[in-house]
């Protein structure tokens, strides 16, 4: 009795963490409070102080807990998911990281298409400008986010207008990117069916890390922050041994520093620090391009190519192509600096 009533009280607490993890987030969705708070203390997980990601954070990470908390305790449920073979849940997290791995190898081979469509350099910052200008580049994707934000406006809804959707780029990224309808609920039910067992404490860091690595899958991509973080800590999990040894890091550290050494040289390799190559895909409009230091253009059919000294930071650029070129062009790429961001 003493026992039954122990397990209850444990189950009871993941629930209640649940509950107020998916409240908080709704709040912070609905109103103000504690938003800056919240966007700050998950700035360094979050590679921003995005509300959009905080609330999915919060909301999506207090699902696992609550719904893992009746998978531990619903016969039906763990009879019919788990045979010997898989009583442990090692396979259905393993399911969970094959399939984060392989969705954002789909959005690295997207953002190449749309470069090989259009005949310009993997190397550059894609900018689509209609209805709402947004990003994506090989290093910071935006392919899935872009199917999220479309998903979204189907059900009629508009996002607020400090969340950037990234549903302009929808008509670029299509159809590989909706691979993400199929990607995202299997990535989160694998990793609900692996939690099932662990103790509370495994159950906390497994959801925070399914929660984080699907928030880099839809912006980021492999390269991003949350998804390296995510994605570590779920490697970290699978390759865990009881008793636990410092050696069980290994093979995840060496998967996470093959990342990052990727990450590196692309960034550094792609760098541009000569000057900025700007080509514009169907200008409708002469736009004022004095402050961009430009020593030459270039018209190659629906291209139009300006070369540019460099200036200020990329992101400082491309707020100001936001501005200049809105309505007067599809989209355009631009070559990147890494040295401007430090």
């Amino acid at each position: 009795m003493y026992f039954n009533r122990v397990i209850n009280l444990r189950i009871n607490r993941l629930r209640l963490a649940g509950i107020l993890l998916i409240l908080l987030g709704g709040v912070l969705l609905k109103t103000n409070f504690m938003s800056k708070a919240v966007t700050t203390v998950l700035w360094p997980v979050l590679e921003g102080s995005s509300e959009g990601k905080a609330v999915i954070l919060l909301v999506m990470m207090g699902s696992l807990l609550l719904l893992s908390s009746f998978s531990t305790s619903n016969e039906w449920l763990n009879c019919r998911f788990f045979s010997e073979k898989w009583a442990d849940g090692k396979r259905y997290l393993l399911i969970s990281i094959l399939t984060i791995f392989s969705t954002c190898v789909v959005g690295l081979l997207t953002e190449v298409w749309i470069r090989l469509k259009f005949g310009v350099s993997i190397f550059t910052i894609f900018i689509s400008m209609n209805p709402r200008p947004s990003t994506t580049s090989i290093m910071h994707s935006h392919v899935f986010k872009s199917v999220i934000g479309y998903m979204v406006s189907l059900f009629g809804k508009i996002a607020p207008h400090n969340i950037n959707t990234g549903i302009s780029l929808i008509q670029y990224t299509s159809p590989f990117a909706f691979i993400i309808v199929i990607a995202l609920p299997l990535v989160y039910i694998a990793g609900l069916l692996a939690m099932k067992g662990m103790k509370d404490t495994y159950k906390l860091i497994t959801s925070f890390a399914i929660t984080v690595a699907i928030i880099g899958m839809i912006d980021g991509g492999m390269f991003s922050q949350p998804l390296l973080i995510g994605i570590g800590i779920l490697l970290c999990v699978y390759f865990a041994k009881n008793p636990f040894y410092l050696k069980n890091l290994i093979k995840p550290a060496v998967i996470v520093g093959i990342i990052l050494l990727t990450w590196v040289a692309i960034e550094l390799g792609g760098t541009n620090t000569a000057y900025h190559q700007l080509t514009v895909i169907n200008q409708s409009e002469p736009v004022n391009m004095t402050s961009y230091n430009v020593t030459d253009v270039q018209q190659h059919g629906n291209k139009t190519i300006y070369i540019t000294k460099p200036f200020g930071s990329d992101k400082t650029t491309v707020e100001s192509l936001f501005k200049d070129f809105n309505g007067k062009a599809g989209c355009m790429f631009m070559t990147w600096n890494f040295y401007s961001y430090i």
